[in-house]
């Protein structure tokens, strides 16, 4: 079987208050089923694009609730609309769209599907918790697949967020989590989906968290290659 990352070269896989505004308790998407359309804002300070990605979205029958031309504007946009998902543009004016995922992240957190040009800033995008990105130039076809795939890693982003003790903990839990599902995915030659549901049994047995699982097996396999 082949791995999300194998569904299209060009899709790159990627509770509180701060600074007066409240911070919405958001449904559980370990219970909110991903074939349920989302709400979606648009960061991106280009003219052309955030056009392009409604028009595509609304398609498919997302709703798009708002299109923000800064990061500035893009922190006010989701703490008022509470989106499911948010097409961030990397390159945002005032505050760039990696420090405002990473601002979403601890306040939400918040489904991020990074749009770029630059597929090199993936991994500080990753480590600032973006669950996905778009690279320009896209296809309008690319970019419901990317919002869905960014979905179903949030899903399970939320599972390892459970289990720690803060937002920054469990980014860190989610890298060691994201390695331990490729070293899987590459082992076993499995999607990402089965990939995880082994990683959370083996969790499950051996009575530790995720992230536990993850470092162990990354771990181990580290040893084997060596």
């Amino acid at each position: 079987m082949c791995r999300e990352a194998d569904v299209s070269a060009r899709i790159a896989v990627a509770g509180g208050r701060r600074q007066g505004y409240k911070i919405r308790v958001r449904p559980n998407p370990l219970t909110v089923s991903v074939a349920m359309l989302a709400r979606i804002v648009i960061a991106e300070d280009n003219w052309l694009t955030p056009t392009v990605l409604r028009a595509e979205l609304e398609t498919h029958g997302y709703e798009v609730v708002g299109v923000a031309r800064t990061g500035t504007e893009a922190l006010e946009l989701c703490r008022r609309e509470f989106p499911e998902v948010v097409l961030m543009d990397i390159g945002m004016p005032e505050i760039d769209g990696i420090e405002v995922t990473r601002l979403l992240m601890e306040e939400g957190p918040t489904c991020v599907v990074m749009v770029t040009g630059d597929s090199s800033l993936s991994q500080a995008s990753e480590e600032a918790g973006a669950m996905g990105y778009l690279v320009k130039p896209f296809l309008p076809d690319e970019i419901g697949a990317a919002v869905e795939m960014a979905r179903e890693r949030f899903g399970r982003f939320q599972e390892v967020r459970a289990e720690a003790p803060d937002a920054h903990e469990a980014l860190y839990a989610w890298s060691a989590v994201r390695r331990a599902i490729k070293a899987i995915g590459d082992r076993d030659r499995v999607r990402d989906e089965e990939a995880f549901a082994r990683l959370r049994q083996t969790a499950s047995d051996r009575a530790v968290t995720l992230r536990q699982a993850a470092e162990a097996l990354v771990a181990g396999e580290a040893k084997l290659r060596s």
